[in-house]
């Protein structure tokens, strides 16, 4: 009866072990089969311009995969967009075999100074990395209707977008050394904004885990979107500074109970206090670790020797609260296609760290990013 019953407990054990592998490998193969994206580059002809000029430009299409020119998409669209957020114009353009094409916006005097954006992309393109900005009541209002203002205020993470200055005509011919932008009259008189302080906090993992070391990152900007220089936090016994544009980082150590500190400072003679993020009892964090040996200050090549050696990017995971008894892993992609996919082992998920090491030669070159799953 014993044997019967310790030959139950190992085949119940040995299918819930292939039903778990098989879920990490069906997830592999998706990942593996994930549709191509395609990106857009386009090269202007100069980085500002005056009312009367016209913006010449050539546009390339690429594979993200392989960076190669695309076989995929044989119509682009690229449009010009006012300071309020407006089309002034949608050009279509055909993509030519070897994957590039030109066009050229007549910026018209009736247009009115300001910085605009140009934006291009394909069909394709918007099928990734779709979100919606958030807005609120005073926002919809300037608006029809609400779904007027969703499409307005839906954003696209994979469309090529790029914002510069368009100035007033020179008060004398060939004077391009006045450079001023005269603001659009509103229709409508917003409330004066007042000199308030904005501070927005970001985990590196996204969110903030119980008894677990993070690193968060922050950004102080003005109600009117500028950036906060020079501006010093203190949250609890230690202090952060704003490092580049309104952004720092720092690290500590989460309490087990979730109880933070405030983060206190003082802007323009005002003291301010901001809540850090929630904390979870239960996930996993991800803190990235510098390359174990400092790449040299002369020459590429030197980098390169170094990360071909022991150095590279680490990241650390310390799991809390997590089902021992289930398989985790990793993946890395880099423009939507798979690098690496990996089976971790996460400990007993009480604030063990485990650690895995991934050096830069084997990583290509761009954005990649690193995803934990069950």
């Amino acid at each position: 009866m014993k044997r019967n019953a310790f030959l139950l407990f190992f085949t119940m054990a040995c299918v819930q072990l292939t039903a778990a592998q098989s879920r990490l490998d069906s997830l592999r193969h998706m990942l593996e089969q994930a549709p191509v994206q395609e990106k857009v580059y386009i090269h202007m002809d100069n980085t500002c311009y005056f009312k009367g000029d016209t913006i010449w430009y050539k546009a390339y299409v690429v594979r993200a995969d392989n960076n190669h020119y695309t076989d995929m998409s044989r119509l682009m669209y690229v449009e010009l967009v006012s300071p309020d957020g407006l089309v002034v114009e949608r050009q279509q353009l055909i993509v030519s075999e070897k994957g590039y094409s030109s066009g050229d916006f007549a910026l018209k005097d009736s247009l009115y100074s300001g910085f605009y954006e140009l934006r291009a992309y394909t069909r394709w393109m918007l099928n990734f990395c779709v979100t919606e900005h958030p807005y609120g009541r005073k926002d919809r209002e300037q608006f029809y209707n609400h779904q007027m203002a969703a499409d307005f205020f839906r954003q696209y993470g994979t469309i090529y977008s790029r914002v510069f200055p368009v100035y007033e005509r020179p008060d004398s011919a060939g004077n391009y050394g006045q450079k001023y932008i005269v603001s659009r009259p509103k229709q409508r008189l917003d409330k004066e904004l007042k000199p308030n302080l904005n501070l927005r906090f970001y985990p590196e993992s996204g969110n903030l885990v119980a008894g677990t070391r993070c690193r968060l990152a922050f950004e102080a900007t003005t109600e009117e979107g500028e950036c906060v220089n020079n501006l010093q936090l203190q949250i609890g016994t230690q202090t952060a500074r704003t490092e580049y544009m309104g952004r720092g980082s720092f690290e500590m150590e989460i309490p087990e109970d979730g109880s933070l500190p405030k983060a206190h400072c003082t802007y323009k003679g005002k003291e301010y206090s901001f809540n850090l993020p929630k904390v979870e009892k239960r996930g996993v964090t991800v803190r990235m670790i510098p390359p174990l040996t400092p790449p040299k200050q002369e020459g590429k090549d030197k980098w390169r020797e170094d990360a071909d050696g022991k150095a590279g990017w680490r990241f650390r995971l310390a799991a809390r609260g997590l089902d021992s008894t289930k398989e985790y892993g990793y993946a890395v992609l880099c423009r939507g296609m798979l690098q690496h996919f990996q089976r971790i082992d996460l400990g007993s998920g009480n604030g063990e760290e485990g650690e895995t090491e991934i050096q830069l030669p084997k990583l290509p070159t761009g954005v990649n990013d690193l995803i934990i799953f069950n």
